[in-house]
Order: structure tokens, then C-alpha cells, then sequence
């Protein structure tokens, strides 16, 4: 299988940061119960950190990277997890 070629624009950067930020959004519910704001805001926002934005962060990602950038990944992580396998 061959790595596809793809360009590094601004879809594959904006992509990234999504992916990024859907992994590091969990991280800041800690944050939450030292704000000062009511309870009822404080749930929505460990809520949304905590399950509905990392879930919506990385459909955005996947669409703005594309089937050839996700290729790519794939066949890397693949190749990484199957090492043993040549």
C-alpha cells in the first residue's frame, strides 16, 4: 500500500488544530469548579469539554483534512501499532 501525496494547505493545518484541541478539550473540566459561574453553566461546560466537543471537534477535523489525509494517517498508525509486521 502507498502513502498517498497531499498538500499542506490551510485545510490540513486547520484540521490539526481541530484534532489537537479535541484531544486537550477533556483536560480542562479541572478548570471548571474554580469559575465563577453558576451551577448550571459549569455543568453545560463539563458537558461540552467533557463529550460533546472532543466527538464534534474531530468530525470537523476529519472533514477538513480529507480522505487523502486520513489515508495517510491511517497507513502510519498502522504501520506503527504493526511494526513486527514488514
Amino acid at each position: 500500500m502507498s502513502q498517498p501525496e497531499f498538500e499542506k494547505g490551510l485545510r490540513f493545518y486547520a484540521g490539526i488544530a481541530a484534532l489537537i484541541l479535541a484531544m486537550i478539550l477533556p483536560v480542562f473540566v479541572i478548570v471548571i469548579p474554580y469559575m465563577t459561574l453558576p451551577i448550571e453553566w459549569k455543568i453545560f461546560l463539563g458537558a461540552g469539554f467533557f463529550v460533546g466537543g472532543p466527538d464534534l471537534l474531530i468530525l470537523v477535523a476529519l472533514a477538513l483534512l480529507g480522505r487523502k489525509t486520513l489515508t495517510y494517517f491511517m497507513i502510519k498508525a498502522k504501520k506503527t501499532i504493526f511494526w513486527w509486521k514488514k
